[in-house]
């Protein structure tokens, strides 16, 4: 790509950050302009991995991951496996990364060995996995679920639908927005358990126990 580089006096006055100039005025700073002709295409991910201390920082295992329609990483840290990827055209087809399945704008999924301890959705429908069914839902809804010894579900619906998430055992109970659901409005089936999600950003809490 040509560009050019321009190298340009920085200087901002001094009430903008200060309330009075210094005796001794600090070197001025100064700020490099890139101008470039539009390049055919451009990609970049930043990848931030907090850490307490400068001697323990340090990043994890990460590879990029691309395929028909998406792209984005896989980063392996410890026993956790984490994979996230972007929908890259505008075409609402099924993306496909190993045994992963979804028609999702974004999703982010964190595996330990067979067990999937979370994953997360933007603009999505269904997400399957080894030909299992994780999420469903008749109309396009955002969320993150969390499995633990309950399972937290946060999302955010543009218009009422079904919300059916495999959960493995019969709920004992689902509270939505810390409010306990009648169970005669749960339904489930074969590992499934399905929700009507209202209008708008919801909690859901499942309960196994």
């Amino acid at each position: 790509v040509d560009a050019q580089l321009t190298i340009r006096n920085g200087h901002i006055p001094y009430p903008v950050f200060a309330t009075a100039t210094p005796k001794v005025a600090p070197p001025q700073p100064a700020f490099l302009q890139v101008r470039s002709a539009p390049p055919r295409n451009t990609e970049f991910l930043t990848v931030l991995v907090p850490s307490k201390r400068t001697s323990t920082a340090g990043g994890p295992a990460i590879t990029r991951i691309a395929g028909p329609g998406y792209l984005g990483l896989q980063a392996k840290r410890a026993a956790d496996v984490d994979i996230v990827g972007f929908r890259n055209n505008a075409n609402p087809e099924t993306l496909n990364f190993q045994n992963w399945t979804t028609d999702a704008d974004v999703w982010s999924v964190t595996i330990s060995g067979a067990e999937v301890k979370m994953f997360a959705l933007q603009n999505a429908h269904h997400l399957t996995r080894d030909g299992r069914q994780l999420f469903e839902s008749d109309k396009s809804i955002n969320l993150a679920v969390q499995f633990s010894e309950d399972i937290q579900i946060s999302c955010n619906a543009v218009e009422t639908t079904i919300l059916k998430i495999f959960v493995g055992t019969s709920p004992t109970g689902v509270q939505l927005d810390q409010t306990e659901v009648n169970k005669s409005l749960l339904r489930f089936n074969e590992g499934v358990v399905s929700l009507t999600v209202p209008k708008g950003q919801h909690t859901f809490r499942i309960r196994l126990r």
